[in-house]
């Protein structure tokens, strides 16, 4: 599986999207599969290393096999955009929610052929809620047994297991962590924002305190306060996206220009820098479909 895994990233690698476009293609093609994989089978804890292995290294790096250090920990992006990270999904919980659906169906005792077997075999007249296997049980068995456990730890009742519906969308969010919501989401996943934008905008918030670790004690404008004064004094939610637009512009041109200086030994202008800004933000608010813009946000872009 994992061989076949790699090779599919290895043909998507080959198309070379930029970044933006790779967290969009590990989001809704490579998790996916893994999602579907892990409803279908118990999968190891290698494999599910394997896999999230190969999502990180394509992710940062664009390839399949790379092991250099990621910018942001992978646990980290398992979680909401709202909190902070990407949205991913974390498969080792969604593989145990995925084996709690196998709990529960015992538990209900469904009819299909392979729930009958395990009861016939393995349950017959015990009570599932408690029942714990034998040495000589399945592996399968076990390792259904001990989802079962542990769901019932985490959420501190076996009521999950005697409900009429279960949801394995539902149990992954009941078994993963809960964090606190940053206070600048709203500014990246800003629909008026490109994309590649938007994720230099997030990579430049996680604020990773390199100066603080070294212990360097400056004074620095904090981008989230830019964010929240451009919220303050621009009127209307039209214009508030806009600078937000702008701002994610304004920092994925310092981060071109900063590539640009390093690897190829090349400075572009401040008014070169301006004119890109300038028309990305004019050219992708232009082809948003749907939007309804008043006449005067309309001049207030144009005069910008």
């Amino acid at each position: 599986m994992t061989s076949n895994y790699g090779g599919d990233t290895r043909l998507v690698a080959d198309q070379q999207p930029s970044q933006a476009g790779r967290m969009q293609l590990v989001n809704s093609v490579l998790m996916s599969v893994s999602v579907y994989s892990c409803q279908i089978f118990i999968l190891p804890k290698s494999v599910i290393r394997k896999i999230n292995s190969v999502c990180r290294a394509y992710l940062w790096h664009g390839t399949y096999d790379d092991s250099r250090p990621d910018p942001v920990a992978w646990i980290n992006l398992c979680v909401s955009k709202t909190q902070g990270g990407l949205g991913f999904r974390n498969l080792a919980i969604w593989n145990q929610a995925a084996v709690g659906k196998l709990a529960w169906s015992i538990a209900q005792k469904e009819d299909n052929l392979w729930v009958k077997w395990v009861h016939a075999i393995y349950v017959k007249q015990k009570n599932w809620l408690v029942y714990m296997p034998s040495i000589a049980a399945s592996g399968a068995v076990k390792y259904i047994c001990k989802v079962k456990l542990d769901c019932t730890n985490r959420l501190h009742s076996d009521s999950w297991l005697t409900t009429t519906k279960y949801s394995i969308g539902d149990m992954y969010k009941q078994l993963s962590e809960q964090q606190a919501k940053t206070n600048w989401s709203q500014f990246v996943w800003n629909r008026f924002t490109i994309p590649k934008h938007r994720v230099i905008l997030w990579l430049a918030l996680q604020d990773r305190k390199v100066l603080h670790w070294l212990g360097f004690n400056t004074h620095r404008t904090s981008l989230f306060m830019i964010l929240k004064w451009a919220h303050r004094h621009c009127v209307g939610g039209f214009r508030r996206r806009v600078c937000y637009a702008a701002v994610a512009g304004v920092v994925y041109q310092i981060w071109k220009a900063r590539n640009s200086a390093i690897w190829d030994a090349k400075v572009p202008s401040l008014d070169t820098s301006v004119n890109c800004i300038q028309f990305d933000v004019r050219h992708r608010i232009k082809s948003i479909p749907g939007k309804k813009v008043s006449t005067r946000d309309k001049d207030w872009l144009y005069s910008l």
